[in-house]
């Protein structure tokens, strides 16, 4: 038998040949972000949202006239057509409204907290009460200037789990 003829070893052959292996899978990043963080964020968003809207709303409801033409303006003809001029624009002062009493309550009491507390609630007219919620955590020492003010007020807090509040 010559050397081309003699038989290669089966574990020869095998070693031979390229092994084949998939790569290992890379470790999954572990997420770092914070979901408390992230919901606290957005807490923030939306109590800075609420806020302004309470301001646009404000405005909105404090406008004292509205233009209104008095009768429908045309574009101005050439003297020689032979036309009446139309009316100007009129400026019509629309009625301020006079606050129910329970807006006036609502403002008064409103009026009552510095503005850092104030910022920190929600007032609300209820029936006949003025409803004060936090919008935010407020701690013990926000919550026991709050309470002193609410109490000085003729209000209460009414403790309900989740619905607790203030009342005047």
């Amino acid at each position: 038998m010559s050397n081309e003829e003699q038989e290669i070893p089966s574990s020869w052959a095998q070693e031979s040949q390229p092994k084949q292996t998939t790569p290992p899978t890379p470790p999954r990043p572990k997420p770092e972000v914070d979901i408390f963080k992230k919901l606290d964020r957005i807490i923030e968003s939306l109590d800075v949202l609420a806020h302004e809207l309470n301001r646009i709303a404000d405005f909105l409801t404090g406008t004292q006239g509205i233009v209104v033409p008095s009768k429908p303006v045309a574009p101005p003809l050439p003297p020689s057509a032979g036309t009446t001029p139309v009316e100007k624009e009129t400026t019509v002062p629309t009625p301020i409204p006079t606050p129910s009493p329970s807006q006036a309550k609502l403002k008064k009491v409103q009026e009552a907290f510095p503005s850092e507390l104030a910022e920190l609630l929600y007032f609300n007219v209820e029936k006949d009460w003025v409803i004060i919620k936090p919008r935010q955590y407020l701690g013990s020492e926000n919550f026991a200037k709050i309470a002193s003010v609410v109490r000085n007020l003729g209000g209460e807090y009414v403790s309900a789990g989740k619905e607790s509040h203030f009342r005047v």
